[in-house]
């Protein structure tokens, strides 16, 4: 995820002609345009569930690589149903020790983490320096939790934004991309912070299948989010169009 900042300013170019890999939304595009559309039915879908059958030909692949990419990861919310030092006690900890014995076997291993609440705690235990200078450990968006962004107040989104930008800007350093895997519900707020942030992209799940569907259908999954008010600024964004744990 680190290399997408490098790129985001070459995905223009690459957003003309049916068979380039990546393809733009059409500009100004309104979500609730789009809402109109949709009939949000519950169709089952086979293998993805509320989507589509999934066919592809046997000799797709033949004539170019078949790209998969791979991004462990380990979401950890400080609070659900056990207390913060309990999830910390009980899983999170051997989750950090885990990596760090991984990593350390294989230098082209590579893993992220966002919630930095739990990193912080776990940070002054362990030296992870090395595997951060060396490209391994990567934080993505930085906030002290994975904040909520459908119903919660932009004040609450800021400040624990600021809480963990500036342990890591102590600690660790920059980081360049946002990873909401676990929010209900996604807001341009959150996507206006972040580029506010200067991070560059941004990877959101917890999108209605249907929404996710019509996407699929017209290769829009990758876009630049913008929101309608204010100075607008752009944010590249993929939406994930499987589940949190699909591997």
């Amino acid at each position: 995820m680190e290399e997408n900042h490098q790129i985001i300013s070459h995905i223009k170019d690459s957003c003309s002609g049916a068979d380039r890999l990546w393809r733009c939304v059409p500009q100004r595009t309104a979500m609730l345009d789009i809402y109109s559309l949709l009939m949000f039915d519950n169709v089952d879908g086979g293998v993805w569930k509320q989507g589509f059958e999934i066919t592809y030909e046997p000799g797709a692949w033949d004539n170019e690589p078949l790209q998969v990419f791979v991004v462990p990861h380990s979401h950890n919310d400080p609070g659900w149903i056990k207390t913060f030092d309990k999830y910390y006690t009980d899983q999170t900890q051997h989750i950090f020790n885990n990596m760090l014995v991984k990593l350390t076997e294989d230098p082209r291993r590579k893993f992220i983490w966002s919630e930095i609440s739990f990193f912080a705690k776990w940070w002054e235990s362990a030296d992870m320096h090395k595997l951060i200078l060396g490209g391994q450990l990567e934080m993505v968006t930085g906030g002290w939790v994975m904040t909520d962004e459908a119903n919660v107040h932009y004040f609450a989104m800021i400040d624990q934004l600021i809480e963990g930008h500036q342990w890591l800007e102590k600690n660790v350093g920059k980081q360049h991309s946002g990873w909401a895997v676990d929010p209900f519900g996604h807001s341009a707020t959150m996507a206006y912070l972040l580029k506010r942030a200067n991070l560059t992209s941004m990877l959101i799940q917890m999108v209605h299948y249907s929404i996710k569907k019509h996407f699929a259908t017209s290769c829009s999954l990758e876009f630049m989010w913008r929101q309608s008010w204010g100075p607008l600024l752009a944010v590249f964004v993929a939406a994930d169009q499987s589940h949190l744990f699909t591997p």
